[in-house]
């Protein structure tokens, strides 16, 4: 590391992690991301509704985050911050657009690059979009499978533990049946959705096909344009759907733990769960992840231990990031991280020690928003219009932001923006010191995939 490049990282104030106590026999790490997923949905975080029966018992035997934020709200920066502990801005890469799309460098370690590195195997089975391997979702992964139904998904990773059984390995499943347009499966809708519903959202895929929806990329317009935003019935019918999704995807995990424990690989394994952000429901005007408001970052993080890993199952109230999870999930396997990486272990916390820096710092550069938390205060900024746009918030007093204080509390203000430049320049200097990564393909398929998601024309 350049004594430049040093001093830009340290001036933003950030820890390196230190490695954690080395284990006598290395995990197997299992990570499940629920795309969308926002964590006041589940009853392990405070939901009265039984959307998750599976997740709660896991959480029960789990270290558990309350406060746990994303670094974007948006599939790919905020996926690639999990994978590599560097913000967005340092990164780089972004969900699709039509053009100039921009794949990690070759040069960045990733979780999975650096476990292949120690001896495991690495493989992968996602629903693609944002999370194709294109944009260097895949790098160090011996198998990235980016395609197919969300039970095939499952499937396949259900598999890849049955063949990886007899030596370490890093599994990354993700998934998007959480996410819009709300479509799940007719046994879980029954046991959320109201009988008694006459607005006009359609909620399965044949009533999208007979009111006009032509592919797959047509559901996404056809689901939301039915969607009346003054209608009380038609926000809970949404939320129904919602968590009648979070149903099925509870099932989906389920069974993939049922999978670890038929190969009496539990004592043995580390299985995370976690999303890449939540969605809004009209708290602040909008549907869907389009801001950096709370109910958008709050994601759930929780971390079922190996029996023997001296970590006993608790629930941790302080703050803490996603780019914190690549350094904590290396120290609990006992290797060392990588040098340039802006996360922090989090075994520390898990093991009761004194807790760091609360700073969260999120980001979506592609629309030139970011926010920064720090302790109480939480500083959003919109840089596309000028003059920017600036909201500040007092989370202790006002944890809905609802009350603005950007022109109250100009000290604040001022002492926030501080921080805001010393974080932009520290990942300026970590993209710096990686390089660019080159241009990701945009196939016809993909294209489609993206549209159905909502990604491309004129979606979100």
């Amino acid at each position: 590391m350049t004594l430049r490049l040093a001093a830009v990282l340290s001036a933003a104030l950030l820890p390196l992690p230190a490695c954690g106590r080395g284990a006598a026999v290395r995990p197997n790490v299992v990570l499940v991301s629920i795309d969308t997923l926002r964590a006041d949905r589940l009853g392990a975080y405070g939901h009265d509704r039984p959307t998750s029966p599976f997740i709660d018992s896991l959480a029960e035997r789990s270290v558990l985050f309350e406060q746990a934020f994303s670094q974007s709200p948006k599939t790919a920066p905020s996926h690639m911050s999990l994978l590599t502990g560097l913000y967005p801005e340092a990164h780089g890469v972004e969900n699709y657009g039509e053009s100039g799309n921009a794949r990690l460098s070759a040069s960045v370690p990733t979780l999975a690059s650096v476990f292949r590195e120690h001896g495991y195997r690495t493989a992968a089975h996602t629903a693609g979009g944002n999370v194709r391997g294109e944009l260097g979702f895949d790098q160090g992964f011996l198998v990235y499978e980016d395609r197919g139904t969300e039970e095939a998904i499952f499937a396949r990773a259900r598999a890849a533990i049955a063949e990886y059984a007899d030596a370490p390995f890093f599994l990354f499943v993700h998934t998007y049946a959480v996410h819009d347009p709300y479509l799940p499966p007719e046994r879980y809708r029954e046991q959320f959705v109201s009988p008694s519903y006459r607005g006009g959202v359609k909620s399965t895929e044949r009533d999208l096909f007979r009111a006009g929806a032509k592919s797959f990329a047509d559901l996404h317009r056809e689901f939301w344009e039915n969607v009346d935003r003054d209608s009380a019935e038609d926000l809970q019918h949404l939320k129904n759907l919602y968590d009648a999704s979070i149903r099925w995807a509870d099932d989906l995990v389920a069974g993939l733990w049922q999978e670890i424990e038929a190969r009496s690989l539990g004592e043995r394994t580390l299985f995370i769960l976690t999303s890449d952000h939540g969605e809004e429901f009209l708290e602040h005007d909008r549907f869907q992840h389009d801001s950096l408001y709370q109910e958008v970052l709050h994601v759930p993080l929780i971390f079922r231990l190996p029996p023997g890993s001296g970590i006993a199952p608790r629930r941790i109230r302080e703050v803490v990031s996603q780019i914190d999870f690549m350094p904590t999930v290396l120290d609990l396997a006992g290797i060392a991280p990588p040098p340039l990486i802006q996360g922090r272990s989090l075994a520390p916390l898990m093991r009761g020690e004194a807790p760091a820096d609360s700073l969260v710092w999120s980001q979506w550069p592609q629309s030139q928003q970011h926010a920064l938390r720090l302790e109480r205060w939480k500083y959003i900024q919109r840089t596309a219009t000028q003059p920017a746009q600036e909201e500040l918030y007092d989370l202790q007093d006002d944890p809905g932001e609802t009350q603005d204080l950007a022109t109250a509390e100009p000290a604040v203000r001022e002492r926030v923006l501080k921080r805001v430049a010393k974080l932009k320049a520290a990942s300026a200097g970590v993209s710096r010191a990686y390089g660019h990564g080159g241009e990701a393909a945009l196939d016809p398929e993909v294209r489609e995939r993206l549209k159905a998601l909502g990604y491309l024309g004129g979606g979100q």
